[in-house]
């Protein structure tokens, strides 16, 4: 077990194919001081009107006190006004990550319907937050067979946990192992954070759900000063020029809204919502706008690529010329020279760099580009 002494028990999630995740089996293991562990898991409940359920689980151990620790979570359920009837205390089999099944702890798990919202679920983990400070640790798990890449499981029973979340609470581990990804949050390690990145891995960020990293971009190092650059979204500080806004604009409404691309046409269109707009002759000469030439390195594959961003009629891929409504357009839009942003791929996010721009037709006196 881990030597990790707090006077707040850590917060961790799961999502598992072979158990293997960090936070359980690195230093961030459950404190040996931890009073009791009570995981969390977001589902859809097909019996119709249950909004939750609560029991021991099988391998917590036969001596500990769970029925105390069950009725300490149904006290806070009370407060949100969530009572949990009798045949709904059940014990439960849900899979667990090694390290928390060999606990010595007492386990109890609790699953709540995705039914009732994000909002409420929010508010129960709110309530859930003071058990930290007497000791319990509170886990989410979202397991391979209930969740997928975005399945409403994994986003909500993320939303509960950080709903327990303090604001001093920081990533402490942040990483994909086997399969599998998890984070643990904990206020105790500001400073071997800042001092240790490998409890934190910004890599992993990359294979995780986008709107997983979403949610916890305020609680990664150096969120406060604006330090985590690797993980840059899109946001209000990117620049779009006047003339090429009026022009995507009316390209976006001349599109069919029953596209099938329509994913594509959406993240475009927030974008140019987003996006600070200035005159062609004011553009700063490094950020990319339509028609531009830039160079890039995949600092996931180590390879370096030259793209010119163009309108769909204008996309040849294999000449590099890349349609500003495919995800790689829409990524690099607006930044500059100097950014990371993240590629959104069928199969994961990719981090891309961007080294410089080759040609910027504002910059070359071409603006009729």
């Amino acid at each position: 077990m881990s030597t990790l002494i707090t006077t707040r028990m850590p917060v961790m999630f799961a999502v598992s194919g072979d158990q293997a995740i960090p936070g359980f089996m690195g230093p961030l293991g459950v404190p040996r001081d931890a009073s009791g562990i009570i995981v969390i898991a977001a589902r859809s409940l097909e019996r119709a009107g249950v909004a939750a359920m609560l029991g021991p689980h099988v391998m917590s151990p036969a001596y500990a006190p769970t029925m105390r620790l069950e009725e300490r979570v149904l006290e806070v359920l009370r407060t949100r006004a969530l009572d949990v009837p009798l045949e709904q205390r059940v014990p439960s089999m849900l899979p667990l990550p090694c390290g928390l099944a060999g606990s010595s702890v007492p386990i109890v798990v609790l699953t709540l319907n995705v039914a009732l919202g994000l909002e409420r679920l929010d508010e129960v983990g709110g309530a859930l937050r003071p058990l930290r400070e007497e000791g319990f640790v509170l886990v989410g798990i979202a397991h391979d067979d209930v969740a997928v890449s975005n399945g409403p499981e994994m986003l909500a029973t993320v939303s509960l946990l950080l709903g327990s979340a303090w604001e001093d609470d920081r990533v402490a581990e942040l990483g994909t192992r086997g399969g599998g990804l998890g984070f643990v949050l904990a206020p105790e390690l500001h400073d071997a954070i800042d001092d240790d990145r490998s409890f934190w891995s910004v890599e992993a960020a990359g294979e995780m759900p986008r709107e997983v990293v979403e949610q916890l971009r305020p609680f990664l190092p150096g969120a406060e000063a604006g330090e985590n650059q690797s993980m840059k979204k899109k946001d209000s500080s990117i620049q779009i020029t006047r003339f090429d806004k009026t022009r995507l604009m009316r390209l976006l409404r001349s599109l069919d809204a029953a596209a099938e691309n329509r994913d594509e046409i959406e993240d475009l269109e927030r974008e140019l919502e987003r996006g600070a707009e200035v005159e062609s002759t004011d553009v700063a000469p490094d950020v990319v706008t339509m028609n531009s030439t830039v160079r890039v390195t995949d600092l996931d594959a180590d390879t370096t690529h030259l793209y010119t961003i163009v309108f769909p009629g204008d996309a040849d891929f294999e000449k590099g010329r890349i349609s500003i409504l495919s995800p790689l357009g829409t990524a690099l839009l607006g930044y500059c020279a100097g950014d990371v942003v993240l590629w959104e791929m069928p199969r994961g996010t990719r981090r891309l760099r961007i080294d410089e721009l080759v040609y910027q037709p504002e910059a070359a006196g071409d603006f009729h580009l």
